[in-house]
């Protein structure tokens, strides 16, 4: 079959598929060849440039953006929302994606584990589930912050359980405690022993992240000292994620500090199948691109600004 005659039947088989919505089988029934052949032609028209696929794609949908996210840092997902000039309103928004992905991959009977700060406070509060199966949900750190000002992990842990019509686990322990001795005996308390074997059952983790900026929701609410966050600046800590100090590479940087800290560490953390990473703001790229640099991040939800400078 020489070439003219080969793009002849490229060309027809493509008309066929794409603007008939002929179906391979019919397409191979018509011309007589088989669906192999079918489906090898198709695939031949496009890369020969006879057929164009283009998407056009909702108004501020980020689908390509996404889609080098997802490639540059291994992700499973990655879910941009345009820039609002409130952070909370970034927020309000990702709930409702966050909503649609948990109603997707989260199953009867999952245990979900749930970290704290301002931005997992504010959509725990807005987030609309349609799937009420059977969910508990998990602090997987002490409590740290003011409970009246939503970001406490117990406080969102319940948030996210009612959303489930699900049952919510409380932690009875500081996430930071004054000495690695106070740890122990924290972690020793038959309660807390509970959340810590049900921690083991976590199939999904939301998680945020915090810089070591004064900015942070770490220097607002937690109880490190000045000290502290010179000492972690030192030992080139790029911040924080779920309490867990990191450097610039994504790698744990072993400190005192994180020693006293009640949290589900990194290493546990990357044995679940799903981590969520929400979070917004430009102040949060180095800490955020860190955190994916892990490998333990599995889904990526931020802004537009926040995206483009992590990708840059």
């Amino acid at each position: 079959m020489n070439d003219s005659v080969k793009l002849k039947l490229i060309s027809k088989v493509a008309q066929l598929y794409y603007l008939e919505n002929y179906m391979q089988k019919d397409i191979a029934k018509k011309m007589s060849i088989s669906r192999v052949a079918v489906s090898r032609i198709l695939s031949k028209a496009r890369k020969l440039k006879l057929v164009e696929i283009k998407i056009n794609s909702l108004k501020d949908s980020f689908g390509d953006l996404e889609l080098e996210i997802e490639k540059k840092f291994k992700l499973k997902e990655c879910v941009i929302v345009s820039q609002f000039e409130s952070e909370k309103n970034a927020f309000i928004e990702l709930s409702k994606y966050l909503s649609e992905i948990l109603d997707r991959i989260v199953k009867p009977g999952d245990y979900i584990g749930v970290s704290w700060g301002y931005s997992l406070g504010i959509i725990s509060e807005y987030i609309e589930l349609k799937q009420k199966n059977n969910i508990s949900v998990i602090p997987i750190i002490g409590s740290l912050g003011v409970i009246e000002e939503g970001i406490n992990s117990n406080v969102i842990a319940k948030n996210f359980a009612h959303g489930f019509d699900g049952v919510s686990y409380l932690i009875n322990s500081p996430a930071v405690l004054e000495s690695i001795e106070a740890k122990k005996v924290m972690e020793n308390e038959e309660s807390n022993k509970r959340i810590f074997e049900l921690s083991k059952k976590i199939n999904l983790a939301i998680v945020g992240a915090s810089d070591l900026g004064p900015m942070s929701s770490l220097h607002k609410f937690s109880n490190y000292n000045s000290d502290d966050f010179k000492y972690l600046t030192s030992l080139g800590v790029e911040g924080v994620v779920n309490l867990s100090s990191i450097d610039k590479n994504g790698n744990v940087v072993p400190n005192m500090v994180d020693r006293r800290t009640i949290t589900l560490s990194f290493d546990k953390l990357r044995k679940v199948k799903n981590v969520i990473l929400i979070a917004v703001g430009e102040r949060k790229k180095e800490v955020m691109k860190a955190a994916l640099k892990s490998g333990i991040i599995s889904i990526l939800m931020t802004d537009e600004t926040t995206a483009r400078s992590i990708n840059a």
